[in-house]
């Protein structure tokens, strides 16, 4: 999918500026309402390319770019 694409690019453009982005913050980024945006964030998560952080309650869900990168 193109818009999974771009966000892993975007992400790791942006990884020197910042560690972890919010759903949130994908979605505005790519005018994806939040469903939207955590559904590619998870798909790029099962393929290990982004780390979820633990969901806590009231707490927004962070994602970032594993310590190693996969080849």
């Amino acid at each position: 999918m193109e818009t999974e694409k771009e966000i892993y690019r975007y992400i790791r453009r942006h990884r020197d500026k910042q560690d972890s982005w919010s759903t949130r913050e994908i979605g505005d980024a790519f005018d994806l309402n939040a469903y939207m945006a955590r559904y590619y964030l998870t798909v790029l998560c099962r393929k290990g390319l982004l780390c979820r952080s633990v969901m806590q309650r009231g707490a927004p869900v962070l994602w970032s770019l594993p310590a190693r990168q996969p080849r």
